[in-house]
């Protein structure tokens, strides 16, 4: 049986909570849905505040990048906070992501999950201005993989080049990215 230092040491700074969007609840052909709807479809799967607690929810989720449906999204978030641009966490953010075709789904697992751990174990070298808001993974069938970082309004722009520069350590992008603001005149960035 573990200390309770042991126990400590693998709580994560914060609460996070993986979300699905399921899209065969959006599949009624043409039915245009409003942003209730789409809020309604998001299913919070669990909260987990360590990595036990993380690794018994990661064992029992589709993989991002092999398993999950085309049309589907995880978001991991702080606890608290939906993954939607009018949650107050997110509002006047916007996010990086990056994309690549079907054929990178391994590697599209393992960067998701390396950067989903950074982000929750290591938030004093990887978020400690707690720019990251959450981090996505959505499989497309036109767009192929797109993994992105959503990051808070409320930070300065060298916080939002940090959280840029992770997502392109993690997901191995060497062409130039840039940030999407939710908002129009936000900053415009590349990493």
């Amino acid at each position: 049986m573990g200390t309770k230092a042991d126990v400590e040491e693998s709580r994560f700074a914060q609460g996070w909570t993986l979300w699905f969007d399921n899209p065969s609840m959006r599949r009624q052909a043409n039915v245009i849905h409003t942003q209730q709807q789409w809020i309604s479809n998001l299913s919070a799967i669990a909260t987990f505040s360590s990595i036990d607690r993380f690794w018994a929810t990661y064992d029992c989720i589709c993989r991002p990048g092999t398993e999950m449906p085309i049309g589907a999204t995880y978001y991991v978030f702080r606890d608290h906070c939906k993954p939607t641009w009018e949650d107050p966490a997110n509002r006047g953010g916007g996010q990086w992501f990056t994309a690549t075709d079907l054929s990178f789904s391994e590697e599209m697992d393992h960067a998701w999950l390396q950067l989903v751990l950074a982000i929750m174990s290591q938030p004093e070298k990887y978020n400690a201005d707690n720019a990251i808001v959450g981090v996505t993974m959505q499989v497309r069938s036109r767009q192929g993989y797109r993994l992105g970082v959503w990051c808070s309004g409320e930070v300065d722009d060298e916080s939002l080049l940090t959280a840029g520069r992770l997502l392109k350590r993690y997901a191995n992008y060497r062409a130039t990215m840039t940030y999407q603001s939710w908002m129009r005149g936000g900053p415009q960035l590349t990493v």
